[in-house]
């Protein structure tokens, strides 16, 4: 076992990328729980086990309707209820929160990482083990565009978190003086980014290394809800003014709301915007970054309020030029304070649709921010660095509760 014995995670995760790592004689590997998505905590998990790390996950499923725990020789993963969000915000995700602190009881790892600063911050600082949490965006600001009552309960928890931590981390240095100053944390907090697997810098070196003169210039999108601070009109209002001048242009959207006969796709078609425009929606991870490497020219994030985004954190290692908001927590530091991409103001459609004419009609700015990118990606988003960033965190935390 390693010097950081059985190391406990508390977050959003996927169960599939880690079947194989269970033992499923007798299952149905079909009648399993899936969990909840979770990127960041699935590419640390797959970090620390091929580190030699003992590993326990605690996370939830939409589905289930009691727990499931499976088990393997090196990692453990615990999965409980996740209830309609109506039920869950009426008693504060109380069920959740318990569900999280029983399993960390049960498993009694050496200590727990958090991730996020709700149900599973709070479940694992309830049972009083050593707890690292990480946040991974800034209540307030979030809260800011989204002002409906379930925002505001979230916040609140956020809060309770800020006051019951001891350790934390931060995906970026704006979340970090976010916690600093308007969440009132008075504990030890540093920031630790997202990380990316080598997969990614793989697919840049097949993407960058095909040549494809006969296709046209292709933009994407990927964002997980349309309107508010996801910003999704800004990009198709830029994109319009792009496909006019330049008819051979395209645009792919993907997530949530991106779909033909979704909100996004139901406004283009109200206001005459769907030239050009292909309207993908939620596709399987895999196939979302293989349609990126072969089909994407340049990436477009819109959205106004991001901590660290790992969809332009992706777009970086896979060697894409991004154009991101000026504005947004955690761009800056991404893109190199636009070294490794263009940095403007997504409110205004206008300038987007300039920054994107420009890179549509020049491959060698094109790849200029490809190469600065994958460069930059290379120096900070390595989940081998932000892996080494967590592990010099644990050892920080076990010294402060000796």
């Amino acid at each position: 076992m390693s010097k950081f014995g059985r190391i406990g995670i508390a977050g959003p995760c996927d169960v599939r990328p880690f079947l194989d790592h269970f033992d499923l004689r007798g299952s149905d590997p079909a009648t399993l729980p899936k969990g909840l998505g979770g990127t960041p905590v699935i590419h640390l998990v797959n970090e620390f086990l091929s580190r030699g790390h003992q590993v326990s996950v605690y996370t939830l499923d939409a589905k289930l309707t009691k727990p499931v725990v499976l088990t393997g020789p090196q990692l453990k993963m615990y999965v409980g209820p996740y209830r309609p969000s109506g039920w869950r915000a009426v008693d504060f995700f109380r069920v959740e929160r318990s569900a999280i602190e029983s399993f960390i009881r049960q498993d009694q790892p050496d200590f727990v990482h958090a991730h996020w600063t709700y149900e599973f911050a709070l479940g694992a600082l309830a049972t009083g083990l050593p707890t690292l949490v990480t946040a991974h965006d800034a209540p307030f600001s979030v809260l800011e565009f989204d002002k409906h009552p379930y925002r505001l309960l979230r916040t609140l928890m956020a809060l309770r978190v800020a006051k019951k931590a001891k350790f934390m981390t931060a995906v970026s240095d704006e979340v970090v003086d976010h916690w600093r100053q308007k969440m009132g944390f008075s504990g030890s907090i540093e920031s630790v980014p997202n990380g990316m697997p080598k997969s990614f810098f793989e697919r840049a070196q097949r993407r960058l290394g095909k040549t494809r003169p006969d296709r046209p210039v292709t933009f994407a999108c990927v964002l997980v809800g349309w309107a508010g601070r996801k910003n999704g009109p800004s990009a198709l209002t830029a994109f319009a003014k792009v496909h006019r001048e330049n008819p051979e242009t395209r645009l792919l959207l993907f997530g949530a709301g991106h779909a033909v006969g979704e909100p996004g796709h139901k406004w283009a078609k109200e206001h005459g915007l769907t030239g050009g425009v292909e309207f993908i929606g939620m596709v399987p991870y895999d196939q979302l970054a293989q349609r990126l490497e072969d089909d994407v020219d340049v990436f477009v994030h819109p959205a106004l309020e991001e901590a660290l985004c790992m969809a332009v954190a992706e777009a970086m290692c896979m060697g894409f030029p991004v154009i991101a908001d000026k504005n947004t927590a955690g761009m800056k530091y991404l893109l190199g304070e636009g070294e490794a991409g263009i940095l403007t103001d997504m409110r205004q459609p206008n300038e987007l649709a300039k920054h994107m004419t420009d890179l549509a009609k020049s491959p060698e700015q094109r790849h200029a921010y490809n190469t600065k990118a994958i460069q930059l990606a290379k120096q900070r988003l390595t989940m081998a660095l932000v892996a080494d960033g967590y592990e010099r965190s644990y050892e920080r935390m076990r010294g402060g509760h000796r």
